[in-house]
């Protein structure tokens, strides 16, 4: 491992908070980050109140979202007179939860429904088998689509004509898609939505709408409507791993919902997620990484894998004893996800170290493709790929057949939809966000995709990807590190997408380093300290081939973020390091 890893950006300069921060605990070390990510927060008391402190009151009014009055209007039109409102969803994470979320409300409300998701086989969205499957089980009265539909015009007419009034809820990018005129659209990326509600998920977006529903149908606060407020309320949780799970800004709404949901998942989570984490985790407290690395891959194995249905009737469920049979399945599939995704990860692999296909100082892309590999975990490659290569990778699954699925994935500051509309003319269909998309493409196209997808990245990053640039909050000197700070930082949470943990520099330092695990190596523990005698300990995990680094250098610049230790029962402060470099 070369160092340092990243390109450090300049450590930002202390900022003396205003008397209203300093009642939060911020300080200077801290504040000059938070006015910077979060102008609007920066401005009062209360602006900042409702960034670290949020509330239930502080969720949006859904009716401040274009389409939302007029979606609930058409569902609740078709509930007074017993007509079947079909929730067609998506077989992801997101998809799952907004379907449930919209089925389990309108139910709740005394609605006829039935929630549909496509099975994996059919692909993505609103496609001819699709649509073929929902409309024999007959012609709704509404359907809604979640989390998918804002490209799928010729299905939408097909619904349209065969007799379906459509909503249609989904927050990806609508391209040059033209909704039918009779379409009713939730749809973040359409004009007049509100800042904070931008970035909504798709189950985001479904919530929203659920909540409009309730406000029309329950207008009142009487028994009534409390009752339907607090079901709603009770999705919370589900939401912010959604949110979470679809990696989107962890900003506006978006941030209310995941510090909400968090609260709700370590407190009373939902029957079904509690058996999922009895049955997935070990005890301690929830947080996006916990989501992101155990709650919702398992939620996701399912449609990878099986059948989203299953991870479905888990959030639906109100049975303990069948809530935990679902999660005990859940978790068998995702061990065969896990398997899965290391045959793929080392196939992928091998084909971009055989240069073969790809050159790393080339290439702006990178695209594999194979028979073998299982379509429903071609993404997740895709994302480590595109991590060790710091450029947008793309895995193509063909199974045999003329056409291939794949998915793309890419780090910050390339928009690989804008890509793939470049190359168009050479796919069957596309469709996604900057960061992440699904794509199908011909076996005789996949060479000329491949040289222009990779060539309209190399256009956007403006040449190879250099070392990845690494935000510096600021710079600290040890004997100002501790639980003070560490608490302003937590005031941060949740940390994610557009909200990354606060990395620190502590330059100029001294460092001793051993190895990490008593058995395996998992990294190395570092005492550092510095000219003064002041201490810290640090942790460097997957670190373990630099101790003789450490040992030759004498003085370091550590990239670090802060960790709670409360192993010795005294609580205090340890480094969790990111990166490294001799001392400048």
């Amino acid at each position: 491992m070369p160092l340092p890893e990243y390109v450090w950006s300049k450590p930002a300069a202390p900022v003396e908070p205003p008397d209203f921060a300093r009642q939060f605990g911020f300080t200077k070390e801290l504040w000059g980050l938070v006015a910077g990510r979060f102008p609007e927060a920066a401005s009062g008391a209360e602006a900042l109140r409702r960034l670290v402190e949020p509330r239930l009151a502080d969720i949006a009014n859904p009716f401040d979202f274009p389409g939302v009055r007029s979606a609930a209007e058409v569902i609740s039109a078709a509930m007074d007179h017993g007509g079947e409102i079909v929730i067609f969803g998506d077989f992801d994470a997101d998809g799952v939860t907004a379907t449930a979320i919209i089925s389990s409300v309108v139910g709740s409300l005394g609605g006829r429904v039935r929630p549909f998701i496509p099975f994996r086989s059919e692909g993505y969205g609103l496609t001819d088998a699709a649509v073929t499957r929902c409309l024999a089980g007959g012609v709704p009265d509404v359907l809604v689509t979640v989390d998918c539909g804002i490209t799928a015009t010729e299905s939408l007419r097909r619904l349209i004509d065969a007799g379906a009034r459509v909503v249609v809820t989904d927050h990806h990018l609508p391209g040059d898609a033209v909704l039918p005129d009779e379409c009713v659209a939730v749809a973040p990326h359409f004009a007049g939505v509100p800042a904070p509600l931008r970035h909504l998920c798709g189950a985001g977006v479904a919530f929203t709408l659920a909540a409009g529903l309730v406000l029309l149908r329950l207008p009142e606060k009487d028994s009534a409507g409390i009752s339907a407020r607090r079901a709603l309320f009770s999705w919370l949780g589900a939401l912010a791993v959604a949110t979470v799970a679809d990696v989107v800004p962890l900003d506006g709404e978006n941030r209310t919902i995941v510090s909400l949901g968090l609260k709700a998942l370590n407190s009373r989570p939902s029957t079904g997620l509690r058996q999922l984490m009895l049955a997935t985790m070990d005890s301690g407290d929830i947080d996006t990484r916990t989501i992101g690395y155990v709650i919702a891959p398992h939620i996701n194995s399912a449609g990878r894998m099986a059948d989203a249905t299953l991870a479905l009737d888990l959030l639906l469920a109100d049975d303990p004893d069948v809530a935990r049979n679902l999660a005990v399945r859940l978790k068998q599939t995702n061990a065969l996800r896990k398997s899965e995704c290391a045959r793929i990860d080392a196939e992928a692999s091998a084909q971009a170290e055989s240069r073969d296909i790809f050159d790393p100082d080339a290439d702006g892309a990178f695209v594999g493709a194979a028979d073998s590999w299982h379509p429903g975990v071609v993404g997740l490659g895709a994302a480590r790929i595109s991590e060790k290569y710091r450029r947008p990778a793309a895995l193509v699954s063909f199974m045999g057949g003329e056409i291939g699925r794949g998915s793309v994935r890419a780090p910050a500051g390339y928009d690989v939809h804008a890509a793939l509309e470049e190359c168009s003319g050479l796919l069957v269909t596309f469709g996604g966000h900057e960061s992440a998309a699904g794509l199908s493409v011909r076996r005789g196209d996949l060479d000329a995709f491949r040289r222009a997808f990779s060539a309209a990245c190399l256009r956007q990053a403006g040449g190879v990807s250099a070392a990845p640039e690494l935000e510096i909050a600021g710079r600290l000197a040890v004997p100002r590190i501790g639980t003070g700070l560490l608490d302003a930082v937590a005031r941060l949470a949740p940390f994610g997408e557009g909200n990354q943990e606060p990395v620190f520099e502590i330059a100029n330092v001294a460092a001793k380093a051993s190895i990490l695990g008593r058995t395996v190596p998992k990294g190395l523990r570092l005492a550092i300290s510095d000219d003064g005698g002041a201490t810290i300990d640090g942790l460097w995990f997957g670190a373990q081939d630099l101790l003789d680094e450490f040992r030759r250098q004498g003085r370091w610049d550590f990239a670090a973020t802060l960790l709670p230790d409360d192993y010795s029962g005294i609580r205090s402060v340890k480094l969790r390091i990111v990166d490294a470099r001799p001392a400048r």
